[in-house]
Protein backbone atom coordinates (compact mmCIF):
# COMPACT_ATOMS: atom_id res chain seq x y z
CA UNK A 1 0.00 0.00 0.00
CA UNK A 2 0.98 3.72 -0.05
CA UNK A 3 3.25 5.22 2.77
CA UNK A 4 1.07 6.68 5.33
CA UNK A 5 2.77 10.41 4.38
CA UNK A 6 1.74 9.93 0.94
CA UNK A 7 -1.98 8.87 1.99
CA UNK A 8 -2.20 12.06 3.29
CA UNK A 9 -1.05 14.41 0.77
CA UNK A 10 -3.34 12.17 -1.48
CA UNK A 11 -6.34 13.20 0.95
CA UNK A 12 -5.74 16.32 0.93
CA UNK A 13 -4.71 16.89 -2.49
CA UNK A 14 -8.18 15.02 -3.74
CA UNK A 15 -9.85 17.99 -2.05
CA UNK A 16 -8.27 20.26 -4.98
CA UNK A 17 -8.03 18.39 -7.62
CA UNK A 18 -9.14 14.54 -7.39
CA UNK A 19 -9.42 14.08 -10.66
CA UNK A 20 -5.43 14.79 -11.63
CA UNK A 21 -4.53 12.90 -8.68
CA UNK A 22 -6.17 10.02 -9.57
CA UNK A 23 -4.46 10.19 -12.77
CA UNK A 24 -1.26 10.87 -11.48
CA UNK A 25 -1.01 7.85 -9.03
CA UNK A 26 -1.84 5.64 -11.89
CA UNK A 27 1.10 6.68 -13.67
CA UNK A 28 3.14 6.46 -10.46
CA UNK A 29 1.62 2.43 -10.70
CA UNK A 30 1.57 1.55 -13.48
CA UNK A 31 4.12 -1.03 -14.91
CA UNK A 32 5.90 0.09 -17.62
CA UNK A 33 5.99 -1.51 -21.05
CA UNK A 34 8.57 -1.20 -24.17
CA UNK A 35 7.02 -0.92 -27.63
CA UNK A 36 8.47 -0.78 -30.53
CA UNK A 37 8.02 1.50 -33.60
CA UNK A 38 8.55 0.20 -36.42
CA UNK A 39 8.36 0.89 -40.31
CA UNK A 40 8.13 4.04 -41.72
CA UNK A 41 8.86 5.89 -38.28
CA UNK A 42 11.90 8.48 -38.02
CA UNK A 43 13.35 6.25 -35.73
CA UNK A 44 12.50 2.86 -35.25
CA UNK A 45 13.29 1.47 -32.32
CA UNK A 46 11.99 0.42 -28.71
CA UNK A 47 10.37 3.13 -26.39
CA UNK A 48 9.05 3.25 -22.82
CA UNK A 49 5.45 4.16 -22.12
CA UNK A 50 2.54 3.02 -19.87
CA UNK A 51 -0.44 1.01 -20.85
CA UNK A 52 -2.25 3.51 -21.33
CA UNK A 53 0.02 5.97 -23.51
CA UNK A 54 -1.77 6.69 -27.17
CA UNK A 55 -0.29 5.40 -30.11
CA UNK A 56 0.37 9.26 -31.15
CA UNK A 57 3.23 8.91 -27.74
CA UNK A 58 4.90 6.00 -29.07
CA UNK A 59 5.07 7.55 -32.52
CA UNK A 60 6.30 10.89 -31.28
CA UNK A 61 9.24 9.20 -29.15
CA UNK A 62 10.06 7.48 -32.51
CA UNK A 63 10.21 11.10 -34.43
CA UNK A 64 7.07 10.95 -35.80
CA UNK A 65 6.52 9.48 -39.44
CA UNK A 66 9.01 9.94 -42.19
CA UNK A 67 6.54 11.23 -44.68
CA UNK A 68 8.51 9.90 -47.85
CA UNK A 69 8.10 6.23 -46.64
CA UNK A 70 5.62 6.20 -44.12
CA UNK A 71 1.77 6.17 -44.13
CA UNK A 72 -0.41 8.33 -41.61
CA UNK A 73 -3.83 6.48 -42.85
CA UNK A 74 -2.29 3.09 -42.25
CA UNK A 75 -1.05 2.54 -39.28
CA UNK A 76 -0.87 -1.12 -38.16
CA UNK A 77 -0.68 -2.40 -33.59
CA UNK A 78 0.51 -5.20 -33.17
CA UNK A 79 0.46 -8.26 -30.36
CA UNK A 80 3.20 -10.54 -31.71
CA UNK A 81 1.80 -11.08 -34.91
CA UNK A 82 -1.58 -10.44 -34.52
CA UNK A 83 -3.33 -7.25 -35.57
CA UNK A 84 -4.94 -5.65 -32.68
CA UNK A 85 -5.89 -2.32 -34.43
CA UNK A 86 -5.59 0.16 -37.61
CA UNK A 87 -5.33 3.64 -37.39
CA UNK A 88 -5.61 5.77 -39.87
CA UNK A 89 -4.49 9.30 -37.99
CA UNK A 90 -6.74 11.92 -40.64
CA UNK A 91 -9.43 10.56 -38.42
CA UNK A 92 -8.09 11.67 -35.74
CA UNK A 93 -7.44 14.78 -37.82
CA UNK A 94 -10.40 15.53 -38.70
CA UNK A 95 -12.75 14.20 -35.69
CA UNK A 96 -10.30 13.90 -33.14
CA UNK A 97 -11.16 9.92 -32.80
CA UNK A 98 -8.67 7.68 -32.17
CA UNK A 99 -9.68 3.51 -30.66
CA UNK A 100 -8.82 3.26 -27.34
CA UNK A 101 -6.11 0.80 -26.79
CA UNK A 102 -4.29 -0.55 -23.58
CA UNK A 103 -0.56 -1.19 -24.69
CA UNK A 104 1.66 -4.28 -23.45
CA UNK A 105 5.32 -4.85 -23.27
CA UNK A 106 6.32 -5.49 -26.84
CA UNK A 107 3.36 -4.55 -28.38
CA UNK A 108 5.10 -2.96 -32.01
CA UNK A 109 3.17 0.41 -33.84
CA UNK A 110 4.02 -0.06 -37.29
CA UNK A 111 3.99 2.28 -39.28
CA UNK A 112 2.86 0.84 -43.23
CA UNK A 113 4.23 1.84 -46.60
CA UNK A 114 3.20 5.69 -48.09
CA UNK A 115 -0.12 5.25 -50.17
CA UNK A 116 -0.42 7.75 -53.20
CA UNK A 117 0.05 11.28 -52.47
CA UNK A 118 -1.56 14.56 -54.34
CA UNK A 119 -0.04 18.02 -53.80
CA UNK A 120 -1.87 20.36 -52.50
CA UNK A 121 -1.70 24.36 -53.67
CA UNK A 122 -3.90 27.55 -53.84
CA UNK A 123 -7.07 28.99 -51.66
CA UNK A 124 -5.50 26.73 -48.68
CA UNK A 125 -4.73 27.72 -45.08
CA UNK A 126 -0.81 25.72 -46.08
CA UNK A 127 0.36 23.82 -49.07
CA UNK A 128 0.55 20.34 -48.04
CA UNK A 129 0.60 16.59 -49.73
CA UNK A 130 -2.58 14.45 -49.35
CA UNK A 131 -2.21 10.64 -48.57
CA UNK A 132 -4.48 8.39 -50.31
CA UNK A 133 -5.36 4.79 -49.44
CA UNK A 134 -5.09 2.67 -52.19
CA UNK A 135 -7.35 2.37 -55.24
CA UNK A 136 -8.64 5.18 -57.38
CA UNK A 137 -9.43 8.37 -55.67
CA UNK A 138 -11.72 10.69 -56.78
CA UNK A 139 -11.77 14.73 -56.44
CA UNK A 140 -14.32 14.58 -54.38
CA UNK A 141 -12.48 12.20 -51.79
CA UNK A 142 -9.84 14.25 -52.05
CA UNK A 143 -12.34 17.80 -51.18
CA UNK A 144 -13.44 15.41 -48.34
CA UNK A 145 -10.12 16.14 -46.11
CA UNK A 146 -9.24 19.35 -47.12
CA UNK A 147 -10.41 21.99 -44.53
CA UNK A 148 -12.15 24.55 -46.17
CA UNK A 149 -12.07 23.25 -49.63
CA UNK A 150 -16.10 24.51 -49.73
CA UNK A 151 -14.68 28.18 -50.78
CA UNK A 152 -13.40 26.27 -54.04
CA UNK A 153 -15.17 27.34 -57.12
CA UNK A 154 -12.73 25.81 -59.56
CA UNK A 155 -9.91 23.10 -59.30
CA UNK A 156 -6.34 22.74 -61.16
CA UNK A 157 -4.90 19.23 -62.05
CA UNK A 158 -1.67 18.99 -63.24
CA UNK A 159 -0.20 15.58 -63.85
CA UNK A 160 0.99 12.65 -66.20
CA UNK A 161 -1.45 10.45 -67.98
CA UNK A 162 0.19 7.65 -70.42
CA UNK A 163 3.66 9.74 -70.50
CA UNK A 164 1.57 13.23 -71.35
CA UNK A 165 2.00 15.57 -68.87
CA UNK A 166 -1.73 17.06 -68.33
CA UNK A 167 -3.06 20.23 -67.07
CA UNK A 168 -6.91 20.76 -66.86
CA UNK A 169 -9.17 23.22 -64.68
CA UNK A 170 -12.32 22.07 -63.71
CA UNK A 171 -15.65 23.43 -61.76
CA UNK A 172 -15.79 21.69 -58.32
CA UNK A 173 -18.69 19.43 -59.47
CA UNK A 174 -16.68 17.62 -62.45
CA UNK A 175 -13.26 17.52 -60.28
CA UNK A 176 -15.43 15.11 -57.77
CA UNK A 177 -15.86 12.66 -60.53
CA UNK A 178 -11.98 13.19 -61.84
CA UNK A 179 -9.85 10.30 -61.21
CA UNK A 180 -6.52 11.61 -59.38
CA UNK A 181 -3.52 9.74 -59.36
CA UNK A 182 0.05 9.31 -57.25
CA UNK A 183 1.93 12.61 -57.98
CA UNK A 184 -0.60 15.04 -59.09
CA UNK A 185 -1.27 18.79 -58.32
CA UNK A 186 -4.19 20.42 -57.18
CA UNK A 187 -5.01 23.78 -57.04
CA UNK A 188 -8.11 25.27 -54.80
CA UNK A 189 -9.41 28.66 -56.20
CA UNK A 190 -12.55 30.20 -54.81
Amino acid sequence: GLPILTANVLTVLSRVCSRNVEVYTNLLTAKPVAGCVTGGGKRPGLYAGVPSDSVLFFLEQAGGIDSRLGSYRNISVLRGDQPLATLDLYDFLLRGSLPPLQFKDGDTVLVNPRGPVVELRGDVTLPASLEFKSGAVTGGQALSVIPGAARATQVTIEGIRRGVPINRTLAVPAFRAFTLQDGDAITLRG
